[in-house]
């Protein structure tokens, strides 16, 4: 039994790792900050200005390999990421791997995600035809 599509697939890689910004894909990691930066093997400088960003089009490919391998987060399986994601946002305490301060920067950063989102759904794509 094939499984059933849930929507329509992004039209590029780029559009489908959207779906998942770096600041969502921080905030889903498993331990620590410094031991998701360790793994990374990415400057900690480098490792936060890649969290602090809503998409992955100005980061490049082999930083984002190296920032998602050290989160843990494999974008091609992220049905349990994004359940954890939606239990964990929903709870008393959202994401007790974070701090407050993170808490609060993650919020501002997926307000203004939630605003690109809405902004690109309202314009029509390059190629489409109207």
């Amino acid at each position: 039994m094939k499984p059933k599509p849930r929507g329509p697939m992004p039209t590029t890689l780029l559009a489908y790792l959207d779906r998942y910004p770096p600041c969502m894909v921080v905030a889903t990691r498993t331990g620590l900050m410094k031991d998701a930066i360790v793994r990374s093997g990415l400057p900690e400088r480098t490792f936060k200005r890649i969290a602090s960003q809503t998409s992955w089009a100005t980061v490049r490919t082999d930083k984002a390999n190296a920032f998602m391998q050290g989160c843990g987060f494999d974008p091609f399986h992220t049905h349990y990421r994004l359940w954890y994601f939606k239990c964990r946002a929903l709870a008393e305490r959202p994401f007790p791997n974070l701090t407050a301060p993170e808490v609060k920067t993650l919020n501002r950063r997926l307000a203004k995600w939630a605003q690109q989102i809405k902004a690109s759904m309202a314009s029509p794509s390059p190629g489409s035809r109207s």
